[in-house]
């Protein structure tokens, strides 16, 4: 079994089969302590909102067929969408020196010819996470902590771009405040 396999069942408890599969509603983001940004609250930026647009843009489809939430993750599937932003207000503030933890994975990335895969996550247009990766390359799995460098009010909006081709897979999950020790 892979080591992306063994993290993933053991973040998600194990084998779905020896368990109740009977799922409730998801939680009320508001209601979940530390929470900053959701993985089903991501919406896609068009055109002129995209602030990672360039010119050409318009021509790389991205069907919506190409992103959902799942179990706490936001996935992008780059065969249907390979280059978009989506956007989402922050469920909570930030203060500067603050950590924000998230779990960020991608399956083996493969293109031809080959090129160099981004991701990126910014709150207020500032980068607070970017991920350079060659593809073709395996997969990774990161526990992410990001240091946030500036005070930011809830509401603030977050982005997440990825710029990618070829047939890959990408995993968000959900961002958390890091609670601070006591």
């Amino acid at each position: 079994m892979s080591p992306l396999v063994l993290l993933l069942l053991a973040c998600t408890g194990g084998d779905k089969t020896s368990q109740d599969t009977t799922e409730g509603p998801d939680p009320d983001p508001a209601t979940v302590p530390g929470l900053r940004l959701a993985a089903d609250a991501w919406a896609r930026l068009d055109g002129d909102d995209d602030p990672y647009r360039v010119e050409g843009d318009d021509e790389v489809e991205c069907s919506p067929l190409g992103w959902k939430s799942e179990s706490g993750f936001f996935e992008i599937e780059s065969d249907y969408c390979a280059k978009a932003t989506w956007a989402q207000p922050l469920l909570g503030d930030v203060a500067a020196g603050d950590t924000l933890e998230f779990v960020f994975w991608h399956l083996d990335l493969w293109a031809d010819p080959p090129y160099r895969a981004t991701l990126e996550m910014a709150i207020e247009g500032e980068a607070i996470w970017h991920y350079e990766v060659d593809v073709p390359s395996s997969e990774n799995v990161l526990q992410v902590e990001v240091l946030v460098p500036v005070s930011v009010a809830e509401g603030a909006t977050a982005t997440l771009h990825l710029d990618n081709h070829g047939v890959n897979s990408w995993r968000v999950g959900e961002v958390s405040l890091v609670a601070a020790e006591p």
